[in-house]
């Protein structure tokens, strides 16, 4: 699973949109907190990356938590919790 550290969702064609990669995994969650613990999104196959917005409204710079919970290899649960840096 790879989930990068920061993104910058400034239009500039770079690093806008925070994805993950997941190798040999079936993800069947990917939330994204705020500092407040309000999910700002939730992954979804047809919304598989967040654009830094939370209903149309651009999120403040700062640090976000994220859960993904899937199934490894062997059908084994697995849950990984991290952070995210949003740069504006």
């Amino acid at each position: 699973l790879y989930i990068p550290s920061a993104f910058t969702p400034n239009a500039d064609g770079l690093n806008d949109l925070l994805r993950f990669k997941a190798v040999n995994l079936r993800i069947r969650e990917f939330i994204v907190f705020n500092r407040w613990g309000q999910q700002v999104f939730v992954w979804s196959p047809k919304n598989s990356s967040w654009d830094g917005n939370f209903k149309g409204i651009p999120q403040e710079h700062g640090i976000y938590s994220w859960t993904v919970k899937g199934i490894a290899p062997g059908e084994k649960p697995f849950v990984k919790q991290g952070t995210i840096l949003l740069i504006r």
